[in-house]
């Protein structure tokens, strides 16, 4: 059972008077921890164990009550630096500016460790934490408790506490954290705090004690995000148009608003800033909920309509979590001739919202972006200069980036990419879509990628409180991994011989990256065997090839989907393949040698993936059966028509080049005429999961 450590801080007045953000960083929970186990200047031993094993833990979960900033005050006291060596009382006194927090409930602060190992340091730490007497500053008297229980009471402990805020995610504000380390440089820090005045020849010196360890982590509160379903009591899903994205969020926003003031008619105005946005200033940003229209996404086959409704509450909302969600549930849709058409129910499978929170480093709108910048109406007959045409693309890539710093996404996009038409095959144009109070020529499509993965829900623009600027992430993740040789490489290296410790470099580094006990074997995506140890069973070669092109000195990975047109496409394994070669960058080879390598890219018109109609073996076909009674030349023939068959490729003209190994099942190079121009990679025949049966275009030929 997994275990968590629940800390939780009570303090005797709902005031906190300690410098920086809010809630208080667990490195001045550490501190407080310290001094409450201090006996004078000494720490015991068992006290300094239960801390040692608390800093090396990962960062905890903190849930802290709302909190806002009180009345800033100075406080004139003596200057501790100024009175040494002289009475105190004539010592000149400094002004310390004090900025406290006021909580409006006595509710505690909670830190959540989990998942911790329960043993005799985590037990010392709980009756430690008894020994807190204060938190903050010295006029902020405080009480703490420990416990060890399972994650799920701790959850269930904290559950509706306050706000709950996260060590991950792009938040800016960052919270200081103890690492290993961090009590020896209190101790120190202490020790030479004591000693920072010394009479060096005669006079008085003073040196600064250095900072303590500590490392800076960023904290977010993440909104609460209830998933809903458009639905019609007999035909099921209700499919919304995306273009319709600004009617549906308006009408329905506005229904909740009316449920709302009804009910409570005395906080009418605070429900038409926080719903309906109206009134709402720079502050009530933060605090209003949103409602995010979710196209359906997943492949370019979808069609893109608005099927669910994500509702996002900040936890530092005003407005009650149960009190807006009551608003929403059952919310009727309806046209213009007030005839309900669906209603909101709330959804029990999350997948479709999962397809939005996904971390990716590209990203597409699916409704368009409203921006500051628009673009110059056009007349009947009226033309625009494509020197204009790219001034206006400029403006709104300016106009991106602002509206990602008004979304708090930190990371600065490495491209942006706007147009009016939608990225996506089934999306809305920015001319078909129903733009209410925006200017329908400030509507963009946009698309942008970035270094790091940036995880969703992202929404963006002028218009994100009203469905408009919704982005999907795109999986970047490419379909061939390429590595470039850059040496090492012996001169009669054998492509076999690498294509074999490629594989077997994959398949350890995928390994290590899921983390699989000794006895659990990878998927037979990334082996080609059954779970039992057998080859893949029923003539199927759904699982990864992979290759050494000498030629180019590289080495690549092929998904199956490239070669075998019947196998689909598994974006789940190839992330997890491409987050395992991620810094590869040694192959050991055997005889063919230590090989330095780096990611390469591979080019749409790339000699291997290019489209060509004539096409020539560079690696050895290796035949499927053995020649009956028929020539070598004509068994081969057929093997290879019967490879392209079974491979779902379009018939071509076999020509048998050269044959390398008669006997048994013959090897050979060949040719391959198709009718039309095919895009490779082609990859046929027995051995090409370990690079045999490799196809090029035929540059001489090629039309």
């Amino acid at each position: 059972m997994t275990c968590a450590l629940l800390l939780t801080v009570h303090f005797h007045e709902p005031r906190y008077h300690g410098a920086g953000h809010w809630p208080p960083s667990p490195m001045r929970l550490f501190q407080a921890l310290v001094a409450g186990a201090a006996d004078g200047a000494h720490l015991p031993e068992d006290a300094r164990a239960a801390l040692e094993w608390l800093e090396r833990l990962q960062p905890p979960e903190i849930v802290a009550p709302p909190a806002v900033l009180g009345q800033r005050y100075i406080n004139y006291v003596p200057n501790n630096d100024a009175d040494a060596g002289k009475d105190p009382i004539e010592a000149p006194k400094s002004g310390k500016t004090i900025h406290p927090w006021i909580f409006e409930t006595e509710a505690p602060i909670h830190y959540l460790w989990k998942p911790i190992k329960d043993g005799p340091n985590a037990r010392r730490l709980c009756v430690l934490t008894e020994r807190l007497h204060h938190f903050g500053r010295g006029v902020d008297p405080a009480w703490a408790t420990a416990q060890i229980l399972p994650e799920k009471e701790a959850r269930t402990e904290i559950s509706g506490q306050g706000i709950h805020y996260l060590p991950s995610g792009p938040a800016i504000t960052k919270q200081a954290v103890p690492i290993a380390g961090t009590l020896r440089s209190l101790e120190r820090r202490f020790a030479l705090n004591r000693k920072k005045f010394n009479r060096l020849n005669g006079k008085l010196a003073f040196s600064q004690p250095p900072k303590p360890l500590t490392r800076e982590v960023s904290y977010d509160a993440p909104p609460d995000r209830v998933l809903y379903e458009l639905r019609d009591e007999t035909r099921g899903f209700l499919r919304v148009p995306s273009r319709e994205a600004l009617t549906l969020t308006k009408t329905l926003l506005n229904g909740a608003a009316e449920r709302l003031k009804q009910e409570f008619p005395d906080r009418s105005e605070t429900f038409e800033r926080l719903v309906i946005g109206l009134g709402a200033d720079a502050v009530d940003k933060t605090l209003r909920m949103r409602l995010v229209p979710l196209p359906s996404i997943g492949t370019d086959y979808v069609d893109r309509t608005i099927r669910r409704l994500l509702v996002e509450i900040p936890q530092d909302c005003p407005i009650r979590r149960d009190t807006l969600l009551w608003a929403f549930d059952g919310l009727t849709w309806h046209n213009l001739d007030g005839v309900v058409l669906g209603s909101l129910v709330r959804a029990n499978d999350r997948q479709m919202l999962e397809n939005y929170e996904r971390s990716s480093t590209l990203w597409q709108t699916e409704t368009p972006v409203a921006l500051g910048a628009g673009r110059r109406r056009i007349g009947q007959g009226d033309t625009k200069a494509g020197v204009e045409r790219l001034a206006e693309e400029d403006r709104a890539i300016a106009e991106v980036r602002q509206a990602l710093r008004h979304a708090n996404i930190a990371q600065q996009p490495t491209g942006i990419e706007v147009q009016r038409e939608p990225f996506s095959t089934r999306g809305a144009p920015c001319n078909d879509v129903t733009s209410g109070r925006f200017d329908k020529h400030a509507l963009w499509h946009v698309r942008m990628s970035f270094e790091q993965p940036v995880a969703g829900p992202l929404v963006i623009g002028n218009g994100r409180f009203a469905g408009l600027g919704v982005m999907s992430p795109v999986d970047a993740t490419p379909d061939v991994l390429a590595f470039r040789i850059v040496a090492g490489l012996e001169p009669r290296a054998n492509a076999e011989t690498i294509a074999l410790a490629l594989r077997r470099a994959a398949m350890a580094r995928v390994q290590a990256l899921l983390r699989l006990r000794e006895r659990e074997s990878l998927p037979g995506w990334f082996t080609g065997h059954e779970t039992e140890g057998g080859p893949l069973r029923g003539g199927n070669h759904t699982h990864l090839a992979f290759l050494a092109d000498l030629a180019r000195d590289r080495v690549l990975i092929v998904p199956p989907h490239c070669f075998d047109r019947r196998t689909k496409r598994e974006p789940h394994y190839m992330r997890t393949l491409a987050d395992a070669m991620r810094g590869f960058s040694v192959l050991r080879a055997g005889k063919a040698g230590v090989l330095e390598l780096r990611a390469d890219a591979v080019d749409a018109d790339d000699p291997l993936l290019g489209r060509s109609r004539v096409w020539e073996s560079i690696t050895p076909y290796a035949a499927t059966r053995h020649p009956r009674r028929e020539s070598v030349d004509s068994a081969l023939i057929t093997d290879a028509l019967r490879e392209l068959n079974r491979r779902n490729l379009p018939r071509a003209q076999v020509e048998v080049t050269d044959i390398l190994e008669p006997f048994g099942k013959p090897l050979a190079r060949l040719r391959l005429r198709f009718v039309t121009a095919h895009a490779g990679p082609i990859l046929l025949g027995r051995t090409l999961h370990k690079g045999g049966g490799l196809f090029e275009m035929a540059p001489y030929e090629n039309e």
